[in-house]
This record gives structure tokens, C-alpha cells and sequence, in this order.
């Protein structure tokens, strides 16, 4: 076999294999195609059901087992940034909506 007739052999196999891994990776076909509309909304109750397991897990937690949890999460994902405190520690430092929303929300009691 040639050098020309190796390489071209090793490109097949590679392409093959490609395919076979690509094909393996692929979901499923579905037997039923489900509508649009309908697999959003399929969706968005897997997420809200997700987001309910996490808040089930969080809210019981202590205040130290929370920050731990939280300061874990932040070391994990690169994504995620702590915010910074204003002196009273309640609201980030670029929380200057909340006077608006709470003046609007003194108009609305008023009068």
C-alpha cells in the first residue's frame, strides 16, 4: 500500500468514525412529533420543576450552610460574580432603581 492509498484510507476511517460518533451523540428520534408550542411549554415546566427542587433545597438551609453553598457555586461557575454591598447589605450597589419603585409606589397609596 502506498503512502497516497494509507493516507486516503485513514481519512475514510476517520470520516466513518466521525459519522458513527456524530450519529451516537444525536437525540433520539421522537415516534410522535410533538408541536412547537407544546414543547415549549413541555419546557418551561422541566425548568420551573428544576428551579422548585433548588429552592426546596435552599430555603431550609441555615444562613452559614447558605453562604457556604453560595461561595461554592461562585468557585465552580465562571459565570457567577459576587455583587457588591452598599452599607446597609440588603441591595447591591447598583440597585439606584429601587427609590424610583418605591416613589412610585407612594404615589399609588396617596390620595
Amino acid at each position: 500500500m502506498t503512502p497516497q492509498d494509507q493516507l486516503e484510507h485513514y481519512e475514510a476511517t476517520e470520516a466513518q468514525d466521525l459519522i458513527h460518533l456524530l450519529r451516537a451523540l444525536r437525540p433520539p428520534e421522537r415516534a410522535v412529533q410533538v408541536p412547537t408550542h407544546v414543547d415549549i411549554k413541555i419546557r418551561a415546566e422541566l425548568w420551573k420543576a428544576q428551579a422548585l427542587r433548588q429552592m426546596i433545597t435552599l430555603l431550609p438551609m441555615a444562613r452559614l450552610e447558605l453562604i457556604q453553598v453560595i461561595q461554592q457555586a461562585l468557585m465552580e461557575n465562571p459565570m457567577l460574580e459576587e455583587a457588591a454591598r452598599t452599607e446597609e447589605g440588603d441591595a447591591p450597589a447598583d440597585a439606584d432603581h429601587a427609590p424610583r419603585l418605591m416613589e412610585s409606589a407612594d404615589d399609588l397609596t396617596e390620595g
